[in-house]
């Protein structure tokens, strides 16, 4: 028995060599040699294309300018005064802080779209023209055409 566990010893220890012989190191075969390269792109330059200008097309207003506002529900009547952009490209509003303005670059009354009318709601003299504006929700505006037109107020800035 003891010969038989000499030649079973003897033979585990071939068997782990052979084993060790036939895997041979554990690293890669491209181990020590360099990456391969990434397939390059082409190298033909992107055409360049100039931006064509496009002049926007000129829109004829539809509809009468609106010429005054009136609130019967907070007592506010007031001529409108026609506004635009001030130099840094912000819209303009009435110099006086008991008048009211219309955008005139935007839509008017009964065109579809907006119309916008601003108006100060307070001065260092006190109230202005849109003091009360919260306390409504209608306005209506006339233009040089009938019926005037009716709007509900949607928002308010302070």
């Amino acid at each position: 028995m003891i010969q038989f566990r000499t030649w079973a010893g003897g033979l585990g220890v071939a068997a782990a060599t052979m084993v060790a012989a036939c895997v041979g190191p554990t690293a890669s075969p491209t181990e020590g040699s360099p990456p391969p390269e990434p397939p390059r792109a082409a190298s033909v330059p992107a055409p360049v294309v100039e931006p064509t200008p496009v002049q926007a097309p000129v829109v004829e207003p539809v509809g009468p300018a609106p010429v005054s506002v009136s609130i019967d529900a907070i007592g506010v009547t007031s001529a409108l005064v026609e506004l635009g952009l001030d130099a840094d490209g912000r819209m303009e509003v009435p110099a006086a802080p008991d008048l009211a303005g219309w955008y005139a670059p935007g839509a008017r009354p009964g065109a579809g779209g907006p119309t916008v009318i601003v108006g100060h709601v307070d001065s260092v003299t006190g109230p202005a023209v849109f003091a009360r504006l919260s306390d409504c929700d209608r306005a209506t505006s006339s233009g040089s055409v009938s019926p005037p037109a009716a709007r509900r107020t949607t928002e308010s800035s302070t």
